[in-house]
């Protein structure tokens, strides 16, 4: 039988932002991930002329975007939200979406019957990559993250890009060629190179010694349903209570990065993608009703108030970890549907604008000094 390229034998890496470098960098493992797909778009003219039913234009006008999407399970230490740029360390270093591109790697190789996480999990580790294949992704600038936290289920987020260039490469040693284009020249002339000998040790650095976290980034924590805690706010017009004892079945918090692609003559390539603010995110709960509170919706059509939401993950022992912060929320629909034999369902759709406080984190239970003492991490100012 030939062999054949499988889930076992590959595994995705990135590199830091910014995305085009002329300098040598080293890539960081992505733990976690449940699935990756790439695909590109291509934006073909076609024009006809007069006395020929055939075309007389069928080109190519612009290099073709590539889109990049990637999911995994949600682990409470933001590993990936912090090599993924939604996620800042500290408030003092916070990030810019507006402009923040990077690389990204599937490293694979043909051998199906062995797994490609061995090699960087047990000593020695693995530091040569000759025969094996790689297919980055160059420029991705992040267009969509979500989060999905439902009863019974291991908690994911899902992530998606889009860039600017695709490239497959054979791997000869530990060291390639990055795939970003610089922007601005609309080239890829003077493009640093990726150094994969250290993905090993990546994420057992800085970032995870500040989260207490001394093992690999191979053994990072998923997140379990039972230990999600979904502080919520009860509507103004009454209705299935939210505040304490509501059986919240899901809820899911999707962001959208819309951005308008800035092209130029001269250049195959965008020079830029302008993210439009205000980021508009929206927020969906599921519930069971068991009983209803005191209220019609004219409060709402006479003075509309805002919410704020908690989403809380914790450890096994509930000690404070990590949590996502929703302020301002706004309700833009509310339903309730009872079928026979079965209980009554609600569910509630929020919006609300992402600002700069997205992700609460609270270190103190692990004893840390220095720097990492702060309770309050942030995400990037927009």
């Amino acid at each position: 039988m030939k062999p054949i390229l499988k889930s076992n034998s590959a595994f995705l890496a990135t590199g830091p932002s910014p995305a085009f470098k002329t300098v040598e960098e080293s890539g960081f493992f992505m733990p976690l991930v449940q699935s990756s797909e790439f695909s590109i778009s291509v934006d073909r003219q076609t024009s006809k002329q007069i006395g020929s039913q055939s075309y007389a234009v069928d080109d190519l006008t612009r290099s073709p975007n590539v889109n990049f999407n990637v999911d995994y399970l949600f682990s409470p230490l933001l590993i990936n939200e912090y090599l993924l740029g939604v996620y800042a360390e500290d408030s003092s270093t916070p990030l810019n979406m507006i402009n923040r591109d990077q690389n990204f790697y599937l490293i694979m190789n043909n051998q199906q019957g062995s797994d490609a996480l061995k090699d960087f999990s047990q000593a020695p580790f693995r530091t040569n990559f000759s025969g094996m294949t790689c297919a980055s992704i160059g420029n991705c600038f992040l267009s969509n993250y979500s989060l999905q936290f439902n009863v019974g289920s291991i908690s994911t987020a899902s992530c998606s890009f889009v860039g600017s260039n695709l490239k497959f490469e054979n791997l000869t040693g530990d060291i390639i060629t990055i795939p970003a284009i610089n922007l601005a020249s609309g080239n890829a002339s003077g493009a640093g190179f990726m150094d994969f000998s250290n993905l090993a040790g990546s994420l057992s650095g800085e970032y995870l010694n500040a989260f207490g976290q001394n093992s690999n980034a191979y053994s990072q924590p998923a997140l379990s349903p039972h230990n999600v805690e979904a502080e919520l706010q009860n509507l103004q017009c009454g209705g299935t209570p939210l505040i304490s004892g509501a059986l919240i079945q899901s809820v899911s918090i999707d962001i959208p990065f819309d951005r308008t692609d800035l092209y130029g003559l001269g250049s195959n390539y965008v020079y830029g993608r302008k993210l439009n603010l205000p980021v508009r995110a929206s927020m969906n709960v599921t519930a069971v009703v068991q009983n209803f509170n005191s209220g019609d919706i004219n409060a709402m059509s006479n003075s509309e108030e805002s919410y704020n939401f908690r989403i809380q993950f914790t450890d096994p022992t509930k000690s404070a970890f990590s949590a996502c912060v929703v302020e301002n929320a706004k309700i833009n629909s509310l339903s309730y549907s009872m079928d026979v034999n079965q209980t009554m369902q609600f569910s509630a759709s929020y919006s609300f604008d992402v600002a700069s406080t997205f992700w609460d984190v609270d270190k103190t239970w692990l004893s840390i000094t220095g720097q990492w003492q702060n309770i309050l991490e942030i995400w990037s100012e927009l």
